[in-house]
């Protein structure tokens, strides 16, 4: 499901983990890097970046795990393994403001350091309401076979979250009830999350 243009923020929590797609261009200036993380086996970070859409709006997107040697290349878009220019298209969950433990360091954007993604922070750092960022934040899937999940990890390619879908059985009659639900919600998903074009962002 695309993500609307005008998105009503006072609906996001009736769809939290809804499976989005967005396109747009990544804002490398305002990359950061949320951690530290293991995955894998591997130490590393989360690589969050603002998705700048041809609508002028911009939305936060966690792309997802990066190696700890090849962390700050692509926060900065500088390595040739994993650098990404012009558009792309992004299919990840929807999330509300994820929670911190009691151990969690509080962030210091300030000094660069992000321990969790607070929502409304990177909102801020990335140029805040008056440059059209919207306080939405996107988990980017991983949908790659396990070689290829390996190989860009290795290459500093961010690996997303799992996708996971979970049925209580793998009977046809389930499945059958699964996808038309999917197919109803996907239309009221549209209908409820779609703000008025001329209702003010708040």
């Amino acid at each position: 499901m695309d993500l609307p243009r005008n998105i009503n923020v006072g609906a996001l929590p009736e769809f939290e983990w809804r499976r989005v797609t967005v396109k747009g261009i990544w804002d490398h200036a305002h990359s950061v890097l949320i951690g530290p993380k293991v995955r894998d086996n591997e130490g590393g970070y989360n690589l969050v970046t603002p998705l700048k859409r041809p609508d002028a709006s911009t939305i936060i997107v966690d792309r997802g795990f990066v190696k700890k040697d090849r962390a700050e290349a692509a926060r900065d878009n500088s390595d040739p393994e994993s650098r990404v220019d012009g558009e792309v298209e992004v299919t990840g969950m929807l999330r509300l403001q994820p929670k911190s433990n009691s151990f969690t360091p509080e962030n210091q954007p300030e000094k660069g350091l992000w321990y969790f993604p607070n929502i409304a922070q990177l909102v801020d750092y990335a140029g805040g309401k008056q440059a059209g960022v919207q306080p939405v934040l996107v988990e980017a899937l991983d949908q790659r076979d396990i070689a290829q999940h390996l190989a860009d990890m290795k290459r500093g390619v961010p690996i997303g979250r799992p996708p996971k879908v979970d049925l209580r059985n793998e009977h046809t009659t389930y499945a059958v009830i699964w996808y038309s639900l999917s197919a109803v919600t996907s239309v009221m998903f549209w209908l409820r999350l779609r703000k008025p074009t001329h209702a003010k962002f708040r």
